[in-house]
């Protein structure tokens, strides 16, 4: 298996293998500027969590020399992301509902189970999950 060497922004981009066909490197960083410029021209996919979430996709934006999103969040709630396909023409980032899934108090007072099939659990299910975007 072939990986990407993950090395600081002003590393030599000899320093850096390729990934094969089908190949995928998850990078977590506080900030893309401490990313090699390689690594960041490969990306597909942003994930921006935190308080500054905005202001991540703002730099790796900025270091790409690609537009900023027009589509702009300055507060996530907590439990909240951003996710970014920069590589899209005209995508827009996407808030994502990355908290732990809450369990259903009254079916676990029942005798557990998922729900899926009892009446009144698509309601249960709606009034858990909030709108992603």
């Amino acid at each position: 298996m072939r990986r990407i060497i993950c090395s600081p922004p002003t590393a030599p981009s000899g320093d850096l293998l390729p990934l094969g066909d089908g190949e995928s490197v998850l990078h977590i960083t506080e900030s893309p500027g401490l990313i090699a410029h390689e690594v960041l021209r490969a990306t597909n996919l942003v994930i921006a969590v935190g308080s500054k979430a905005q202001a991540l996709l703002d730099e790796f934006s900025q270091i790409r020399g690609l537009g900023r999103p027009g589509t702009r969040f300055t507060m996530l709630r907590d439990g909240e992301a951003l996710a970014w396909w920069p590589e899209n023409a005209n995508a827009q980032p996407l808030r994502l509902n990355i908290a732990a899934p809450q369990q259903d108090t009254a079916a676990a007072a029942g005798g557990g189970g998922s729900g899926v099939g009892k009446p009144g659990s698509g309601r249960a299910a709606r009034a858990r999950t909030g709108s992603l975007h």
